[in-house]
């Protein structure tokens, strides 16, 4: 009897909700949402899924895969790159106090939507994948104020992106786009500094007479844009791009595009 009570217990600690567990124990997490080393149980969850659905990441120690900084028990910022990542897991829509994701260099195709839901990230840096589409609703990451989208392969921004209010550096150059969206009639960086935010897309489908310039937004055309913001570290044509975590990602120079 004492043994049925006992696992009866142990089976009301293990509720359906994903913050009382993690993947290698239940109960650990029970009540609180933190593991007994007062780590949140949402965090974990997502480094064990990411090296679930990516198996060529090598560390055996979830807390050794790429650059992590926590605070309080929370993941804070996370950095990846050049690496293999090919998936992102949709738990990542719990990581609510991540303010910088850096995932250069990789292999990604598709965001997950749960990424929309990261209302506290200010950089998301994603240059050097494969991403063909972005989540319709990207502009709900309202404290978002860098984003980094170089050498990827969209064709289209989603028009929630102009709800980016405090944005004020946006990077979408070598791309395939066609057109940008209106956002110098839209809330765009309605939140930042008096300064105007700067849009880089050279190396894409797009040719400057194509767009009316207005005060709150200033777009670079310019194929060789990367001199004016980075230092030149490498040999003719090749530029090497920092992050905030300290890893660096190497670039190439984006091509002309040619226009009438």
């Amino acid at each position: 009897m004492k043994l049925l009570y006992t696992l009866i217990l142990l089976l009301l600690s293990c509720s359906t909700e994903p913050e009382d567990c993690v993947d290698d124990g239940c109960g650990i997490c029970a009540g609180s949402g933190y593991n007994e080393d007062e780590i949140f149980c949402f965090d974990i969850n997502f480094l064990q899924d990411l090296k679930k659905l990516n198996p060529n990441i090598v560390d055996e120690d979830i807390f050794s895969i790429g650059t992590q900084s926590w605070e309080d028990g929370r993941l804070i910022s996370f950095a990846l790159n050049d690496s293999t990542v090919d998936i992102l897991p949709e738990s990542i829509y719990y990581l609510r106090k991540l303010e910088g994701l850096f995932l250069g260099g990789n292999n990604i195709i598709t965001l997950p939507n749960g990424i929309t839901n990261l209302l506290n990230l200010k950089k998301l840096y994603l240059i050097g994948n494969q991403i063909t589409s972005l989540p319709d609703n990207l502009g709900n990451l309202s404290n978002l104020n860098s984003l980094a989208l170089d050498g990827n392969k969209l064709t289209n921004l989603p028009e929630s992106i102009t709800n980016l209010i405090n944005i004020d550096f946006l990077l979408l150059g070598n791309n395939n786009l066609t057109q940008l969206p209106d956002f110098c009639n839209s809330a765009f960086g309605d939140s930042c500094s008096f300064s105007p935010v700067s849009i880089f897309v050279g190396g894409n489908h797009l040719c400057d007479g194509d767009y009316q310039p207005c005060s709150k937004v200033e777009i670079h055309f310019e194929a060789s844009w990367f001199t004016d913001v980075y230092n030149n570290e490498g040999p003719s044509g090749i530029y090497e791009y920092h992050v905030d975590s300290g890893q660096s990602l190497i670039l190439q120079e984006y091509n002309p595009q040619v226009c009438p």
